[in-house]
C-alpha cells in the first residue's frame, strides 16, 4: 500500500512536470528561436499540432527525472 501510494505521488508530480516544462517551452521558445536553432521548421506532433516533437521529448525526459528523484 505504501509503494503504491508513493507511486501515485511521483505519477502527479511527473505529470505536472510535464505540463511546466511544456508551458515553459511553449512561452520562451518561439517557432522561429527554435527554426533557427534546429535550421530547419521543427517537427511537429500529431497529438498536439503547436508543439514540436522535441520538446515533448525533452518535457518526457526532464520530468521522468524529476519524478524519480522525487520517489
Amino acid at each position: 500500500m505504501l509503494a503504491s501510494r508513493q507511486l501515485a505521488q511521483a505519477a502527479v508530480v511527473g505529470l505536472a512536470l510535464f505540463t511546466f516544462f511544456i508551458a515553459l517551452g511553449l512561452l520562451v521558445v518561439t517557432p522561429e528561436t527554435a527554426e533557427q536553432w534546429i535550421g530547419e521548421k521543427p517537427e511537429t506532433s500529431v497529438l498536439l499540432p503547436a508543439v514540436p516533437v522535441a520538446m515533448l521529448r525533452n518535457a518526457t525526459l526532464l520530468a521522468g527525472f524529476g519524478s524519480m528523484y522525487f520517489a
